[in-house]
């Protein structure tokens, strides 16, 4: 599950670089109708599904990383005000 999570930021950066040369090249071209073929509408819709795949994993891992980081203040706190009384 782990390489999944690895490829998803990959994967998102190679398809947002294919969708900018494909709508270059429709302005260049626009009879050629890039955008309007199946795969690009397949790679659109895979490209949305990662992105928010990504998107919810980052806010539930800030959101485990900020529980954590609030921890080890309290306890650097405590360890701190414990090591001046002694």
């Amino acid at each position: 599950m782990t390489k999944i999570f690895r490829i998803i930021p990959h994967t998102l950066i190679v398809l947002a670089l294919i969708f900018i040369v494909i709508e270059v090249l429709d302005w260049y071209n626009p009879y050629m109708n890039f955008l309007g073929l199946s795969i690009s509408t397949i790679l659109l819709i895979a490209f949305c599904l990662l992105s928010l795949v990504q998107s919810a994993r980052m806010i539930f891992c800030e959101q485990k990383l900020s529980e954590v980081q609030y921890k080890k203040v309290k306890m650097d706190k405590r360890n701190r005000a414990g090591s001046k009384k002694a």
